[in-house]
């Protein structure tokens, strides 16, 4: 009975952590929020997934195409939790292009599947990307 108590308050807190603000809010009012509350926004490709040892987290390396916030080079690594369907992690894939927001830690960038992220090509993300705004080209993008 401990065991299974101490589960469903597990699962429970995780859920509670990552339910705001993906859903019931108009588009707009959540791109602002993760605007906002990010310290980089930006898109690009996946290319290299790295599991970090000795931690539930995968290293997440990306070439920038373009950013609407973060003063970011040509490539970045975010961090996220490894197993998405269980954690707020989220789920990239070597060789996809995603809009990612990412939130600032100690040790770099991280980003889990509340944070608004999407697949670049994703209908969403599309619109997403119109209401961010204009964006910059990293440097080494500009030659």
């Amino acid at each position: 009975m401990f065991v299974t108590l101490l589960l469903m308050l597990e699962f429970n807190i995780a859920a509670f952590a990552c339910s705001f603000p993906d859903s019931g809010f108009p588009l707009k009012d959540k791109v602002s929020w993760w605007l906002s509350n990010s310290a980089a926004v930006f898109t690009g490709e996946v290319m290299k997934l790295e599991r970090i040892q000795g931690t539930p987290e995968m290293a997440v390396t990306l070439s920038v195409d373009e950013f609407w916030k973060g003063d970011l080079t040509g490539t970045v690594v975010v961090t996220t939790e490894i197993m998405p369907g269980m954690s707020c992690g989220y789920d990239f894939d070597i060789g996809a292009t995603y809009l990612v927001y990412a939130s600032r830690r100690v040790d770099g960038l991280e980003t889990g599947r509340c944070s608004g992220n999407r697949q670049r090509y994703d209908p969403n993300a599309k619109e997403q990307v119109i209401l961010l705004g204009k964006s910059k080209v990293p440097e080494r993008k500009r030659l």
